[in-house]
């Protein structure tokens, strides 16, 4: 519904347009970190990530979940981190 809306904003100078785009560009931001919490299967505490059907930290999870816009839609991977030994 917020995309819709976001399409029928009508601007009457170039602060508004400014402004305008500033909406557009946060909703696709918060669609992306959204979806990059929905992938990770796990809480960490730490990084203020919680999720209460997934509550314990998991070592496989230990590294960056990379969601990029893909059309209509997201593109995701998980890349491990690397463990300096």
């Amino acid at each position: 519904k917020m995309d819709q809306t976001l399409q029928e904003i009508k601007v009457n100078n170039l602060h508004e347009l400014m402004r305008a785009n500033e909406a557009r560009h946060l909703l696709e931001a918060s669609k992306l970190v959204t979806q990059s919490a929905l992938e990770r299967k796990e809480s960490r505490f730490g990084h203020g990530h919680w999720r209460g059907d997934y509550p314990e930290m998991k070592e496989e999870w230990h590294g960056s979940v990379i969601v990029r816009k893909a059309g209509d839609g997201f593109k995701v991977r998980f890349k491990k981190a690397e463990v300096k030994k």
